[in-house]
Protein backbone atom coordinates (compact mmCIF):
# COMPACT_ATOMS: atom_id res chain seq x y z
CA UNK A 1 0.00 0.00 0.00
CA UNK A 2 1.00 3.34 -1.01
CA UNK A 3 1.00 5.56 1.91
CA UNK A 4 2.30 8.71 -0.08
CA UNK A 5 1.34 9.98 -3.76
CA UNK A 6 1.97 13.44 -4.92
CA UNK A 7 -0.38 14.27 -7.64
CA UNK A 8 0.43 16.33 -10.82
CA UNK A 9 -1.89 19.04 -11.42
CA UNK A 10 -5.24 18.13 -13.48
CA UNK A 11 -5.34 20.17 -16.57
CA UNK A 12 -7.41 18.17 -18.55
CA UNK A 13 -10.33 18.39 -15.83
CA UNK A 14 -11.34 19.39 -11.89
CA UNK A 15 -10.97 18.21 -8.85
CA UNK A 16 -13.28 17.52 -6.25
CA UNK A 17 -12.46 17.10 -2.96
CA UNK A 18 -14.88 15.37 -0.68
CA UNK A 19 -14.67 15.21 3.31
CA UNK A 20 -16.80 12.31 5.35
CA UNK A 21 -18.51 10.30 2.96
CA UNK A 22 -19.13 7.53 5.80
CA UNK A 23 -19.81 4.68 3.60
CA UNK A 24 -22.52 6.98 1.36
CA UNK A 25 -21.17 6.16 -2.54
CA UNK A 26 -24.65 6.79 -3.77
CA UNK A 27 -25.30 10.50 -2.34
CA UNK A 28 -21.05 10.65 -3.61
CA UNK A 29 -22.63 9.40 -7.40
CA UNK A 30 -25.27 11.67 -7.42
CA UNK A 31 -23.60 14.57 -6.24
CA UNK A 32 -20.92 13.99 -8.99
CA UNK A 33 -23.61 13.09 -11.55
CA UNK A 34 -25.32 16.69 -10.82
CA UNK A 35 -21.85 18.51 -11.42
CA UNK A 36 -21.04 16.14 -14.89
CA UNK A 37 -18.34 14.21 -13.41
CA UNK A 38 -15.98 12.76 -15.98
CA UNK A 39 -13.91 9.76 -14.67
CA UNK A 40 -12.04 10.41 -17.78
CA UNK A 41 -10.62 14.11 -17.01
CA UNK A 42 -11.81 14.22 -13.38
CA UNK A 43 -10.45 13.23 -10.19
CA UNK A 44 -12.44 12.84 -6.76
CA UNK A 45 -10.02 13.70 -3.33
CA UNK A 46 -11.65 12.14 -0.38
CA UNK A 47 -10.40 13.56 2.82
CA UNK A 48 -11.95 12.66 6.15
CA UNK A 49 -13.96 8.98 6.75
CA UNK A 50 -14.26 7.46 4.22
CA UNK A 51 -16.72 4.34 5.73
CA UNK A 52 -18.59 3.76 9.00
CA UNK A 53 -22.23 5.11 9.08
CA UNK A 54 -23.53 4.65 5.61
CA UNK A 55 -25.20 2.22 3.70
CA UNK A 56 -22.59 0.91 1.22
CA UNK A 57 -19.26 0.62 2.70
CA UNK A 58 -18.39 -1.88 0.79
CA UNK A 59 -19.13 0.07 -2.42
CA UNK A 60 -17.58 2.90 -1.11
CA UNK A 61 -14.30 1.24 -0.32
CA UNK A 62 -14.30 0.06 -3.91
CA UNK A 63 -13.86 3.26 -4.76
CA UNK A 64 -10.03 3.13 -4.54
CA UNK A 65 -10.23 0.88 -7.09
CA UNK A 66 -10.85 3.38 -9.68
CA UNK A 67 -8.08 5.36 -10.86
CA UNK A 68 -9.78 9.10 -10.32
CA UNK A 69 -10.45 8.09 -6.78
CA UNK A 70 -8.02 8.92 -4.15
CA UNK A 71 -8.45 8.79 0.02
CA UNK A 72 -6.19 10.97 2.38
CA UNK A 73 -5.48 8.07 5.06
CA UNK A 74 -5.95 9.87 8.62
Amino acid sequence: MTLFKQLLENRSGRDFIIGDLHGSRPLLEKILQKHDFSPVQDRVICVGDLINRGDDSLGTLRLLEEPWFFSVAG
